[in-house]
């Protein structure tokens, strides 16, 4: 049995976490790379950065009203190393701003 990992107070992936929601939502990031669509937009960042999240619609019907874009990220099973090297290659792309 592995001993647990201790968690610093500022891991590297939380602080690219807060850059990415610092620099742009969801509905913002979508337009930056040309997708209106955010399961188009979630296959897309699959295919050009090899993360994948889920969406809002896998957790149900969107409410009356409700026109804003979520996704949701999971960081289980896998290492700090990789999650940072995930969420820059994200970042990038988004800033890149290329389909």
């Amino acid at each position: 049995r592995r001993a647990p990992l201790p968690l610093p107070p500022e891991r590297r992936d939380k602080r690219l976490l807060r850059e990415l929601q610092t620099r742009c939502r969801v509905a913002e990031a979508m337009e930056r790379v040309g997708h209106t669509d955010v399961g188009e937009f979630a296959t897309a960042a699959l295919h050009e950065t090899g993360m994948s999240f889920c969406t809002r619609h896998h957790f149900g019907r969107p409410l009356p009203g409700e026109d804003d874009r979520f996704i949701r990220l999971a960081y289980s099973g896998i290492g700090e190393e990789r999650i940072e090297r995930g969420l820059q290659r994200f970042a990038e792309w988004i800033d890149k701003g290329a389909k």
